[in-house]
């Protein structure tokens, strides 16, 4: 039961992260006027933030554990080496849709699909077998 608790809040982390995304796509884009490949860069930095903290304390909250600042240094840079991975093969499919005149929300939402399946495996991965003590 705890998989599909952890799935279901990953998927409501992730939709809710990706609805942040294309509103600020938008904004940065077609208000702002950042190039398109730019404002995919700076909400990537952006939302990895904010998904951190919701990751650890909400989705993988059973084994989460209270840390230290070295310790949650050591998870971020854990999830962040697995949001890369995910993030790049997102990044790619992103500018071989755009460049080839799909819409870039629609571009993005694409690769967000495979993001969702390789960010979840990673970090479930990363929290249930990380050397930092657990809760729970």
């Amino acid at each position: 039961m705890r998989l599909v608790n952890q799935t279901v809040r990953w998927g409501i982390k992730s939709v809710g992260g990706l609805l942040a995304n294309l509103a600020l796509l938008t904004v940065w884009v077609d208000l702002v006027g950042v190039p398109a490949e730019l404002a995919a860069v700076i909400n990537w930095v952006l939302i990895s933030i904010i998904g951190y903290v919701v990751t650890d304390r909400w989705v993988f909250r059973e084994s989460a554990s209270p840390m230290g600042v070295v310790e949650n240094i050591k998870r971020y840079a854990g999830m962040q080496s697995v949001m890369l991975v995910s993030k790049g093969l997102n990044y790619v499919i992103y500018l071989a849709l755009f460049w080839t005149g799909v819409d870039y929300r629609v571009a993005w939402v694409v690769g967000a699909g495979i993001v969702f399946v390789v960010s979840f495996a990673g970090n479930r991965w990363l929290w249930h077998s990380s050397p930092i003590p657990q809760r729970g």
